[in-house]
Protein backbone atom coordinates (compact mmCIF):
# COMPACT_ATOMS: atom_id res chain seq x y z
CA UNK A 1 0.00 0.00 0.00
CA UNK A 2 1.15 3.70 -0.89
CA UNK A 3 2.52 5.36 2.42
CA UNK A 4 0.33 8.14 1.14
CA UNK A 5 -2.60 6.12 0.97
CA UNK A 6 -2.44 4.65 3.74
CA UNK A 7 -1.30 8.05 5.83
CA UNK A 8 -4.93 9.59 4.38
CA UNK A 9 -6.69 5.87 5.01
CA UNK A 10 -5.32 6.54 8.77
CA UNK A 11 -6.48 10.14 9.26
CA UNK A 12 -9.86 8.89 7.78
CA UNK A 13 -10.07 6.39 9.89
CA UNK A 14 -9.35 8.12 13.07
CA UNK A 15 -11.54 11.05 12.16
CA UNK A 16 -14.54 8.67 11.89
CA UNK A 17 -13.38 6.73 15.51
CA UNK A 18 -13.20 10.04 17.30
CA UNK A 19 -16.91 11.14 16.03
CA UNK A 20 -17.73 7.62 16.80
CA UNK A 21 -16.69 8.26 20.27
CA UNK A 22 -17.94 12.06 20.58
CA UNK A 23 -21.46 10.91 19.41
CA UNK A 24 -21.09 8.43 21.84
CA UNK A 25 -19.96 10.01 25.06
CA UNK A 26 -23.13 12.71 24.45
CA UNK A 27 -26.06 10.09 24.19
CA UNK A 28 -24.41 8.41 27.74
CA UNK A 29 -24.19 11.87 29.44
CA UNK A 30 -27.59 12.80 28.28
CA UNK A 31 -29.62 9.58 28.94
CA UNK A 32 -27.69 9.23 32.25
CA UNK A 33 -28.98 12.97 32.91
CA UNK A 34 -32.48 12.36 31.96
CA UNK A 35 -32.50 9.04 33.88
CA UNK A 36 -30.93 10.92 37.09
CA UNK A 37 -33.45 13.65 36.45
CA UNK A 38 -36.54 11.44 36.04
CA UNK A 39 -35.60 9.56 39.20
CA UNK A 40 -35.37 13.06 41.34
CA UNK A 41 -38.52 14.30 40.18
CA UNK A 42 -40.14 11.18 41.01
CA UNK A 43 -38.38 10.99 45.10
CA UNK A 44 -39.48 14.56 44.93
CA UNK A 45 -43.03 13.49 44.43
CA UNK A 46 -42.92 10.73 46.94
CA UNK A 47 -41.11 13.77 49.59
CA UNK A 48 -44.38 16.24 48.67
CA UNK A 49 -47.25 13.49 49.15
CA UNK A 50 -45.39 11.79 52.17
CA UNK A 51 -45.20 15.71 54.01
CA UNK A 52 -49.19 16.28 53.08
CA UNK A 53 -49.91 12.83 54.58
CA UNK A 54 -47.52 13.97 57.73
CA UNK A 55 -49.22 17.31 57.89
CA UNK A 56 -52.85 15.91 57.90
CA UNK A 57 -51.84 13.54 60.50
CA UNK A 58 -50.73 15.92 62.87
CA UNK A 59 -53.67 18.31 62.13
CA UNK A 60 -56.24 15.38 62.84
CA UNK A 61 -54.00 14.03 66.05
CA UNK A 62 -53.83 17.89 67.18
CA UNK A 63 -57.62 18.32 66.99
CA UNK A 64 -58.06 14.84 68.63
CA UNK A 65 -55.47 16.00 71.40
CA UNK A 66 -57.22 19.48 71.96
CA UNK A 67 -61.24 17.44 71.73
CA UNK A 68 -59.35 14.94 74.78
CA UNK A 69 -58.67 17.44 77.07
CA UNK A 70 -62.19 18.50 77.67
CA UNK A 71 -63.05 14.71 78.57
CA UNK A 72 -62.22 13.35 81.84
CA UNK A 73 -62.48 8.97 82.37
CA UNK A 74 -65.63 9.32 84.80
CA UNK A 75 -67.53 10.86 82.01
CA UNK A 76 -66.13 9.99 78.50
CA UNK A 77 -69.27 10.93 76.31
CA UNK A 78 -69.08 14.45 76.79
Amino acid sequence: MDPALQSASITALSAIGGSIVGGFASFAATFFTQRNQGHRDLLSRDVAQREKLYSQFIKEATNLFVDSLDKNLENPSC
